[in-house]
């Protein structure tokens, strides 16, 4: 059971990847108008994340061997909220490049680290389609953008709450059930996740 629960919120994060990937087509559309950019500064603001998102997958391998994986994953979702927040909260192109580049180092970081985790806590005869969840998950986070962006939302606002509530939440959860993990303390994830979503678990 703590198996299938580690490799299950660790997938999150490729759920954030994908929702991070599909978000971007439509929230353009919105704080282009808030900041009226020019196409360079629009290129540079959607790229950002690309930035950030290299340096994270350079130096995740090797963060996750000095500190270990469920230490960088916690950290991880940390980044992922911090980036939602920042990013929805900018009041200026510059500030929006830096939050987007800070949402891409916690992309690079999930990418190179989750599979790793997933695989190394995955028993042999279930490692290839857990693994696999990390991918699932990407999919997943972009269709979840794409349907947040499809009703014909009005408003300066709109872009803001696509870019911190889908975001935010995972990640708090992610925080939540690791520290758990990583302090192997089954009650409280068996808390966690009754009061969020109703389960009735029991690891430990």
């Amino acid at each position: 059971s703590f198996v299938y629960l580690a490799a299950a919120f660790a997938a999150l994060g490729g759920l954030l990847f994908g929702y991070d990937t599909g978000v971007i087509s439509g929230a353009e559309l919105f704080f282009r108008r808030d900041f009226a950019l020019s196409t360079f500064a629009l290129e540079v603001i959607v790229s950002g994340v690309l930035a950030g998102a290299a340096v994270g997958a350079l130096a995740g391998g090797r963060l996750a061997d000095l500190f270990g994986r469920r230490k960088l994953l916690i950290a991880t979702a940390v980044i992922f909220a911090a980036g939602a927040i920042w990013c929805a909260a900018a009041r200026s192109p510059q500030i929006l490049v830096a939050g987007r580049i800070i949402v891409g180092l916690g992309i690079g970081l999930s990418s190179s680290t989750v599979p790793v985790y997933i695989s190394e806590v995955a028993p042999a005869d279930a490692r290839g389609w857990q693994v696999s969840l990390f991918q699932l998950a990407i999919t997943v986070g972009i269709l979840l953008a794409s349907v947040l962006q499809w009703p014909h939302l009005r408003g300066k606002a709109v872009y803001r709450i696509l870019l911190i509530l889908p975001y935010a939440v995972p990640a708090f959860i992610s925080i939540l059930v690791f520290r758990g993990l990583f302090n192997q303390n089954f009650g409280e994830i068996n808390l966690i996740l009754h009061t969020l979503f109703g389960l009735k678990p029991q690891w430990g």
